[in-house]
């Protein structure tokens, strides 16, 4: 009985870490950034912001309801150079029809 109620609790927390895995993985690798996004559901476009934004330290102002539909699809996984994460980033923002508009000094964030 033991052993049967452990196993259950370990599935349920199993279940659990599933359901709040996130759409994507970013991992660093050397000197890439090794990017694989959900390819059935899509990725939220408001969570890959909040992973550039803790990945480079950038500041992004935007509205969630402006981009809560907006969702990523993209097959397999991309290696991006670390160096390049920021045209990588404006890429997949032009390919979903949104663009970052700087404005202010370049060092306000």
């Amino acid at each position: 009985m033991k052993t049967a109620t452990s196993t259950l609790l370990w599935l349920a927390g199993w279940v659990l870490l599933q359901a709040s895995a996130p759409a994507q993985v970013v991992q660093q690798q050397d000197k890439n950034y090794i990017i694989t996004f959900d390819e059935e559901q899509g990725t939220d476009l408001s969570e890959f912001i909040t992973v550039y934004q803790r990945l480079t330290g950038k500041v992004i102002h935007f509205e969630k309801k402006d981009v809560q539909d907006a969702k990523i699809y993209q097959l397999g996984t991309k290696a991006v150079p670390k160096d390049r994460f920021d045209v990588y980033f404006g890429a997949v923002l032009r390919n979903l029809d949104y663009l970052i508009v700087q404005f202010g000094p370049e060092d306000a964030g």
